[in-house]
């Protein structure tokens, strides 16, 4: 992942879900057993963001990276208008995104979620699969029904708040994080994490077979997540302005 290359081929000091296991009010630096480094700070969920802002860790010396699908809490708690934040993503295709996560959690006999034996396409007829998730997290959506409305706010939000990457175009997507943020590679040893990490160890890369347009469970899949499918077909055509802008290319490859 992005967190996996900042953290261990550049050496960025992160606040990311990695420090969940040792959150506490004395704040101090950990340090995985890939070298990464991360404070003991967990912004993945509100409660997080509510200890993070008391801790004040926009303002933590060498702080490079914070990871937080919660936006608006993030903005609202963390940040000011003497501790600005730049925001980029890495986006992936919503189906792929929805069978993923059936996979993983088919990989875990105690995942608590699935039904034993479930197939993919049964979990995706459930209530229990993904429905228009960067959708509701772009937007703030509270309301049980990702709308239009809704919609309308993520697409201004990439577009006027955000750096684009795409993972099915990742090495490029990676370039422009680089460039954009001046990442630099100190040493051989983070020029070959990051050359094996982004050409062929991706972290917690796919494995299992990519779900073919045009089936069943591509039909139920892209009809739960039909405003995602939107927002990311969006999500491309920012990508490739935001590469003649600022990146002098508009390239991107296919799903």
């Amino acid at each position: 992942t992005v967190k996996h290359i900042a953290a261990n081929c550049f050496g960025l000091l992160m606040a990311t879900e990695a420090g969940a296991p040792h959150v506490s009010d004395e704040i101090k630096i950990i340090t995985d057993i890939d070298g990464g480094k991360y404070f003991n700070i967990d912004p993945s969920n509100p409660a997080g963001i509510q200890h993070a802002s008391q801790v004040n860790v926009a303002n933590l010396a060498g702080l490079n990276f914070i990871s937080t699908p919660f936006l608006y809490e993030a903005s609202e708690n963390l940040f000011g208008d003497l501790t600005r934040g730049r925001m980029f993503t890495m986006l992936r295709h919503p189906v792929d995104r929805a069978a993923s996560l059936y996979y993983v959690l088919a990989s875990d006999p105690n995942n608590g979620v699935l039904i034993p034996g479930e197939s993919l396409e049964d979990f995706a007829r459930s209530d229990r699969v993904e429905k228009n998730w960067m959708t509701r997290f772009l937007s703030n959506g509270q309301e049980d029904v990702m709308t239009i409305d809704n919609l309308a706010i993520a697409k201004q939000v990439l577009k006027h708040k955000c750096l684009v990457g795409l993972l099915k175009d990742k090495i490029e997507s990676m370039r422009r994080f680089e460039t954009f943020f001046g990442w630099k590679m100190d040493g051989e040893r983070m020029e070959e994490c990051h050359s094996k990490t982004l050409d062929w160890n991706w972290p917690n890369k796919n494995k299992h077979t990519q779900v073919r347009e045009g089936t069943e469970a591509w039909r139920l899949l892209s009809k739960n997540n039909d405003l995602d499918m939107r927002l990311y077909k969006y999500a491309e055509e920012l990508y490739r302005e935001q590469g003649r802008l600022y990146f002098g290319n508009s390239r991107t490859s296919k799903r």
